[in-house]
């Protein structure tokens, strides 16, 4: 277990993500700063799927780069959502039907609120 300053870290993982994204699963936990993951994003959309903490920003960085990455995303907000497909319409092709149908409730309601 490591736990490298960010500086640190940033100098030692940042190659090896930049050469390949997948590379993030070796890295430890606590050194998976958000700089390095984006980077590893970048590099390979999948790397989604070896990251512990994801972030807004990191969710919507995999979707910019393939709206597939929502079925590597467990657990997100409808407000996260509404972002990730304004980025990609795509997405909406990879949630389950129970999640689209939740997902349109919430933008219908959502809708009439603004209309109040």
């Amino acid at each position: 277990m490591s736990n490298l300053s960010k500086q640190s870290a940033l100098a030692k993982y940042l190659p090896l993500v930049l050469d390949d994204g997948l590379n993030i699963m070796y890295i430890p936990k606590v050194d998976q700063y958000e700089e390095i993951c984006l980077a590893a994003i970048r590099q390979n959309w999948e790397s989604i799927s070896y990251i512990e903490n994801l972030t807004d920003q990191i969710c919507l960085e995999a979707i910019n780069h393939n709206p597939e990455a929502i079925s590597l995303i467990k657990n997100y907000s409808n407000k996260l959502l509404a972002r990730m497909i304004e980025i990609n319409p795509m997405v909406e092709v990879f949630l389950s039907p129970q999640r689209r149908e939740e997902f349109h409730r919430y933008d219908r309601i959502k809708k009439s609120i603004k209309n109040l």
